[in-house]
Formats: structure tokens, sequence, C-alpha cells
């Protein structure tokens, strides 16, 4: 496991919000959410309120 995700679900199982998540790690929120997808397929049980668009970087 990457030191990244380490911090990332540190900051997740201590109950953060995914926006301040990706504030503490200088993401955008979309981002987060998607690292914690990929973290549930990997067998972790985080709960992510939905999936964001692929195209949400065009629009930021």
């Amino acid at each position: 496991m990457f030191q990244y995700d380490d911090n990332f679900l540190s900051f997740a199982y201590e109950t953060c919000t995914y926006n301040q998540i990706a504030c503490t790690l200088g993401v955008h929120t979309e981002l987060a959410m998607i690292k914690a997808q990929l973290l549930n397929n990997r067998g972790h049980k985080l709960n992510v309120p939905y999936i964001p668009n692929s195209n949400f970087l065009g629009k930021i």
C-alpha cells in the first residue's frame, strides 16, 4: 500500500468528510471520492456518497 493510501485511510476512518480529506491532501473532492472507490475495490468499506462523472475535470 502506498503512503498516500495510508494517509487517506487514516482521514477517512477518523470520519473526515471528503471535502476535508481533499483539502488536507491538496486535491479536488471528486478525486478523493474516486480514490475512496478504488480503495473499496481493494476491500475497504468506505462510504462514498456518489461517483463523480468522468468529465469533472473539464468543469474545473
